[in-house]
C-alpha cells in the first residue's frame, strides 16, 4: 500500500482554448507533496535564520549599550570622585588659610609691638625700602599673554601642590612666630631693665653731663649727670625695673635714691623733696619713687639724674631722650 502511494500519479488536464485539444500531464504524487514541503522548510529556515541574525545583532547592541553605559557610569563616578577630592582639598585649604591668617595676625601683632618699641627707644635715619608684592590671581587690569587652559588633572595637581606649600608655610610661620616672640620678649626685657625711661614729668634740661662751670664756685667741674628743672612736688619715676639699694640724705645730694638694674646699671635720683620707696624694694619701670625738690647742694627745684655703668658715671641722654609720643 505504501509503495502504491509513492508510485501513484495525478493526471492534470490542461485546456488552453476551444480550438486546441486537451493535454494531459501525469504528475507523481511524491512531487506534488515534496515541492510544497520543501518550500515550507526553506521559508521556515530563512525565517529562523533571520531571527537568529536579529537576535545576534540585538545581543551585540545590548553588549555595546551595556559597555557604553558602564563606561559612562565609570566616567561619572570618576568625575564625582574628582569633585569630592577637589571639595575636600578646598575645604582643607580654607581651614589652613584660616589657621595661617590667625598666625599671621599674631606675628603682625608681635611685629607691631617690636616696631613700637624700636620707634620709642631707638633712632634710625634709614630710608624705607620700596617693596614689590605679588598681585592676586584674578587681577585683570593691563594684562595679556598666551592662553593655556587648565584641565581637571592639573587642577588636582595644583591643589595638592598648594596643600604642600601651605604645610611648608605653616612650618616657616611656626619658626617665625617663635623667633619674633623671642625677639619681642628679649626687646621688652632689655628696654624694661635698661634705664631708658624719662625720670620726671618736666622736660626742661638745665645742665648736661660732663664738664661745666660749677653753679656754686663758678669754676670748671665735672657734672656726673643731667639736671632737669621742675616744680617742687613733681613726680619722679624709675627709669627701669630694678631694686632700691640706697635711700638717704646728705648736704650735697640732699634726699636721694639709688636703684640697681641688670647688666651693671644703676640710676641715681638727687635733691628730692620726698622719698616714696624703701631699701630692698623691687621697682617697676615708670613707677613713682619720690617727689622733685630743692634739697642739698642746689640752686633751685630740679632733679639731678645720673646713670652709673659698672661704677662709672655715663651720659644719661643717649638712654633717656624723650620720644615724640612723650
Amino acid at each position: 500500500m505504501k509503495k502504491r502511494w509513492l508510485t501513484k500519479k495525478w493526471s492534470l488536464l490542461v485546456i488552453r482554448d476551444a480550438t486546441q485539444g486537451v493535454k494531459q500531464v501525469d504528475v507523481p504524487m511524491m512531487l506534488l507533496v515534496s515541492v510544497p514541503l520543501l518550500t515550507a522548510v526553506s521559508v521556515s529556515s530563512y525565517i529562523v535564520g533571520l531571527k537568529m541574525n536579529a537576535a545576534s545583532q540585538i545581543e551585540g547592541l545590548q553588549h555595546t549599550i551595556h559597555a557604553n553605559a558602564t563606561a559612562s557610569k565609570l566616567e561619572v563616578q570618576a568625575s564625582e570622585q574628582t569633585i569630592d577630592e577637589l571639595q575636600n582639598e578646598i575645604i582643607r585649604l580654607s581651614s589652613d588659610a584660616q589657621s595661617m591668617k590667625a598666625r599671621m595676625e599674631h606675628i603682625n601683632t608681635m611685629e607691631s609691638t617690636l616696631q613700637s618699641l624700636i620707634q620709642k627707644y631707638a633712632k634710625t635715619d634709614q630710608p624705607k625700602e620700596t617693596i614689590v608684592t605679588s598681585l592676586p590671581w584674578d587681577a585683570m587690569e593691563d594684562i595679556g599673554g598666551d592662553y593655556f587652559p587648565v584641565d581637571q588633572d592639573e587642577i588636582m595637581r595644583l591643589a595638592q601642590e598648594t596643600t604642600q606649600e601651605y604645610d611648608q608655610m605653616e612650618a616657616i610661620l611656626d619658626v617665625m612666630r617663635q623667633n619674633v616672640s623671642n625677639t619681642v620678649q628679649h626687646v621688652k626685657d632689655v628696654f624694661q631693665n635698661t634705664p631708658t625711661g624719662w625720670p620726671t614729668s618736666s622736660r626742661r634740661l638745665t645742665s648736661s653731663f660732663g664738664y661745666r662751670r660749677d653753679p656754686m664756685t663758678r669754676r670748671a667741674a665735672f657734672h656726673a649727670g643731667v639736671d632737669i628743672a621742675g616744680s617742687v612736688g613733681d613726680p619722679v619715676f624709675a627709669a627701669a625695673d630694678g631694686k632700691v639699694i640706697t635711700t638717704g640724705s646728705d648736704g650735697s645730694r640732699g634726699k636721694y635714691i639709688v636703684i640697681e638694674h641688670s647688666k651693671g646699671y644703676q640710676t641715681w635720683y638727687m635733691h628730692l623733696h620726698r622719698i616714696d620707696v624703701r631699701e630692698d624694694e623691687r621697682i617697676v619701670k615708670g613707677e613713682r619713687i619720690g617727689r622733685l625738690g630743692n634739697t642739698g647742694r642746689s640752686t633751685g627745684p630740679h632733679l639731678h639724674f645720673q646713670i652709673v655703668k659698672e661704677d662709672q658715671p655715663i651720659d644719661p641722654l643717649p638712654f633717656i631722650m624723650p620720644t615724640e609720643e612723650e
